[in-house]
């Protein structure tokens, strides 16, 4: 999934940053090599999961405008 987003927006792994409620999605991001994985805690994975493959944690999606 990530390298067919990197593939359409002619990107490479160390400019993209994920962003992803699981632990899935950050361990996702760490195999793709993603220059960030940002964690957010609108799913189900708690916040210490979370803190422990991503590179920083959010509560909302809304909160990226910021970073």
């Amino acid at each position: 999934m990530i390298f067919e987003a990197l593939k359409k927006t002619e990107s490479k792994p160390d400019e993209a940053v994920i962003a992803g409620d699981s632990a899935t999605d950050m361990q996702m991001g760490k195999n793709a090599k993603a220059k960030a994985c940002v964690g957010v805690l609108t799913g189900f994975t708690s916040r210490e999961k979370l803190e422990q493959l991503a590179d920083m944690v959010i509560p909302s999606v809304a909160e990226l405008n910021v970073l």
